[in-house]
């Protein structure tokens, strides 16, 4: 076995220019339906691919992101999915509230795809503030959280305990509220799969998206320690996704933590 790896990370930091990679909208005002791209490409050794969408609600709005698809790939085997809400009742400062969907894909039997269409449908028409990333692997997704913060930092130091770290990789996508591109910078061995960059077409009053990968581990043992660290350009509203990636389907062989035997002592 060995670790799982993204594929073709946007490394240049270049508007879709690459497999693993970041888009914004492609055009259209005051709409609730978006396409945020029409040549979305999976490579021939990916196994799964997932597509997170994110659009920012404004002073308190409810905003939602209901769909978020990409064409030629079926459904997803995975969707999950959070949204800023605060009551008026007990907000007291004004907040702008980050809303996230997250797709995942098993694409192992579908070979090279090309000239695929990422689209969302939102809650709220927008002609900006939404973004989507894709990311492909020859791995498989294992575990996943989101975690929507209304203010915080401008540097990001998350902890996680990493099982089987010999055959993981961690993957840790944030989405940041800023008026200016994303300064992400990763640290402590992790690598940046790609950020938004000024070439997206996204106005003020919007949103950053930023992806690392951390592969190397610290401790001993089958369990080992992970410390994602990064730079932000803004401590406003952030939403950060964390998905830890297995080199195998099933590494576990079926067992779902009941014995089929009895113990002997």
């Amino acid at each position: 076995m060995g670790q799982p790896t993204i594929l073709n990370p946007n490394s240049d930091e270049s508007a879709a220019s690459a497999d693993s990679t970041i888009y914004g909208h492609a055009g259209g005002s005051g709409r609730t339906d978006q396409d945020l791209s029409t040549s979305v490409t999976i490579p021939a050794e990916a196994n799964t691919v997932i597509i997170a969408a994110t659009i920012l609600g404004e002073d308190h709005a409810d905003a939602r992101v209901n769909e978020i698809t990409i064409s030629g790939i079926g459904s997803p085997i995975y969707t999950f999915d959070n949204f800023g809400y605060l009551d008026d009742s007990d907000q007291t400062v004004s907040a702008n509230l980050l809303a996230f969907r997250v797709n995942v894909y098993d694409v192992s039997g579908l070979g090279a795809q090309t000239g695929l269409t990422a689209h969302a449908d939102f809650s709220a028409s927008t002609d900006k503030s939404c973004l989507a990333g894709v990311i492909c692997t020859d791995g498989f997704l294992h575990e996943a959280s989101i975690i929507n913060k209304t203010v915080g930092s401008k540097v990001i130091d998350d902890k996680f305990l990493v099982s089987d770290p010999d055959n993981s990789l961690l993957v840790n996508l944030h989405v940041n509220e800023s008026l200016s591109t994303a300064t992400l910078t990763g640290q402590e061995s992790t690598t940046v799969v790609f950020k938004s960059t000024n070439a997206l077409p996204v106005s003020q009053t919007a949103i950053s998206m930023g992806c690392l990968s951390q592969s190397n581990f610290t401790g001993t043992g089958t369990i080992k320690n992970c410390n994602v660290a990064a730079n932000y350009s803004s401590t406003n509203s952030r939403v950060m996704l964390v998905l830890k990636l297995h080199s195998e389907k099933d590494p576990y062989h079926g067992i779902t933590g009941r014995l089929t035997s009895p113990v002997v002592k």
